[in-house]
């Protein structure tokens, strides 16, 4: 099998391309939070950890309020 190699191909959009998160990480500033409840803390989790990679310099922390409720606050970068 042999392979042409093309110019000016036009590459089309991803058929699965990233969505917007259900989370605000985008509008949150330092200090604030929103609320969770303990079945979606490895979702969360996941898309803090996901987020941190494409948004460098912003930070979050997630915390357990009570046995009902989490939290997930935007907090200063460590050094």
């Amino acid at each position: 099998m042999t392979f042409e190699i093309v110019n000016d191909l036009e590459m089309p959009n991803r058929a699965r391309g990233s969505r917007d998160s259900i989370y605000p990480f985008e509008q949150m500033e330092v200090g604030n939070a929103f609320k969770f409840e303990p079945d979606a803390l490895k979702r969360v989790t996941a898309a803090v950890s996901a987020y941190r990679k494409k948004a460098a310099g912003k930070s979050f922390a997630i915390r357990k309020i009570d046995d009902n409720t989490y939290g997930c606050w935007r907090v200063e970068p460590q050094a």
